[in-house]
């Protein structure tokens, strides 16, 4: 569970369906949605008509801030009124007439040499006022791709060309280049200058060197993507973001190291992505279903109840053989690292053998202690089943004697006792009151342990001193 936040059709008063994300230099964000671009400062919501459009598929801000709309036979951009307003201006009059039924808009993306929109086999270049166009095979529809100010366009099995100036030059060999749909090129941190990471929808992700030379870019993912398939990207705030067709998103480090998988258990309320945006320090997703704020870098994450800890509520926490370990009322959890392959998240699981109500926990080099409700368990690290060292009392804290190496100090229902090797069996500490709740040793040398225990009536504290000295 990460810190996120859902945004539905009702803060919005909108269509559930979102097709494309942008900001503007102010951080003001536009979404793309049915028959308007909705705009939202932070605080509220504005919607923007865009007449003549049903889905709202692309948008792209310029280099001089303006944004920029496209939709099925919609082109066009917002401007602002005298009076402070936004709204809709058709650039559609301004194409060739023969041009100006153009179908569908599949992309768009923007330079300093102008803003490019994908228009079935078209791509059409707006600069000073006036569009220029290039026309291409029926077939396959055209992805543009920008990319350090670079405008590339992409059919599967072609060889990716960039434009230069009035003209599409091939870049690379299409033998060595991936034959799968490209959906986005990055610029990532530790690359040369010219180089780029290009992302498939299939096949992976791949290393572009500055010749067009290509080789794939492992991952640890690399099975998942494969599996799951890529619809869109975007890099920020050291996240690489995946959004796949209908498993939410992967997020690896600009190493291709797996960081986590986003779905239902984070907040997603859909899984399908759409689009999605880095801004500041939020990934801004557009569902089928709504918007969803995310805050990146991932500097915490929560752990609940679709992380394992549904019902739960841990006592206690240690780490034992370099896993984290909690004691709860439904037994002992260990947290199970991440599956990247699988796309699997890190999860607590219950460890096999302890079963009980627990309350603490200590871990030795040759097993775990847990302590509870019913007495004091020690799983070995080499077994499946724990031993019980002592039932009927219920213990309450455990804490190693730093200066005796192999003794444990156990607080119990019954006071205060010790456990030495081969621990079999507990020995009372006399002077000490009952239910005690904590032990912790502490001193130089002297062997000092400070107790702290609870009565019937009220909290104290004692303090041992050598071997059988007690004073409060």
């Amino acid at each position: 569970m990460l810190l996120s936040r859902h945004y539905s059709p009702r803060d919005y008063v909108g269509h559930p369906r979102n097709h494309a994300v942008t900001s503007d230099a102010q951080g003001i964000l536009y979404f793309g949605n049915q028959g308007c671009v909705i705009e939202f400062d932070g605080v509220g919501w504005q919607k923007i008509p865009v007449p003549g459009a049903h889905e709202i598929n692309a948008l792209a801000r310029a280099t001089d801030g303006t944004i920029y709309v496209g939709a099925a036979d919609v082109i066009g951009r917002l401007e602002t009124s005298a009076h402070g307003t936004k709204r809709f201006v058709s650039l559609r009059d301004r194409l060739p007439e023969a041009l100006r039924d153009f179908g569908e808009i599949h992309g768009m993306a923007a330079t300093t040499q102008g803003v490019f929109f994908s228009a079935g086999s078209h791509l059409f270049r707006w600069q000073d006022e006036a569009f220029h166009t290039w026309a291409g095979p029926e077939s396959t529809a055209l992805t543009v791709l920008e990319v350090a100010d670079q405008l590339f366009v992409h059919r599967p099995g072609e060889p990716l060309r960039r434009v230069e100036k009035d003209r599409l030059v091939p870049f690379g060999d299409a033998d060595a280049f991936p034959r799968d749909k490209i959906v986005a090129l990055l610029r990532l941190p530790g690359l040369a200058r010219g180089e780029m990471i290009a992302v498939t929808t299939t096949q992976g992700l791949w290393h572009l060197e500055a010749d067009g030379h290509a080789r794939p870019w492992p991952t640890e993912v690399d099975a998942w993507l494969r599996r799951e398939g890529v619809v869109t990207a975007a890099h920020g705030n050291a996240v690489l973001a995946l959004a796949s067709r209908q498993a939410g998103v992967m997020l690896l480090n600009t190493q291709g190291k797996f960081l986590r998988r986003l779905d239902e258990t984070d907040g997603l309320h859909d899984v399908h992505v759409r689009a999605v945006l880095p801004r500041f320090q939020h990934l801004w997703l557009c569902h089928d279903n709504g918007l969803t704020r995310l805050q990146v870098p991932l500097s915490a994450t929560l752990f609940g109840r679709d992380q394992g800890l549904h019902g739960v509520v841990p006592q206690a926490i240690t780490r034992h053989r370099g896993t984290v370990h909690l004691a709860t009322e439904r037994g002992v959890l260990r947290l199970q690292p991440a599956d990247p392959a699988a796309g699997e998240n890190a999860r607590f699981v219950p460890v096999p053998g302890l079963n009980g109500r627990y309350h603490t926990l200590h871990s030795t080099a040759d097993g775990l202690f847990a302590g509870g409700t019913d007495g004091l368990d020690f799983l070995p690290n080499d077994a499946s089943t724990a031993q019980a060292v002592l039932r009927g009392e219920a213990i309450f804290a455990l804490s190693p004697a730093r200066h005796e190496p192999g003794r444990l100090w156990v607080g119990a229902a019954t006071g205060l006792h010790t456990l030495a090797p081969p621990r079999k069996h507990l020995a009372p500490h006399h002077g000490v009151p009952d239910r005690l709740r904590r032990a912790e040793h502490r001193g130089n040398g002297k062997r000092r342990t400070l107790a702290r225990h609870r009565g019937p009536r009220r909290s104290a504290r004692v303090v041992h001193s050598g071997r059988n000295r007690i004073r409060p």
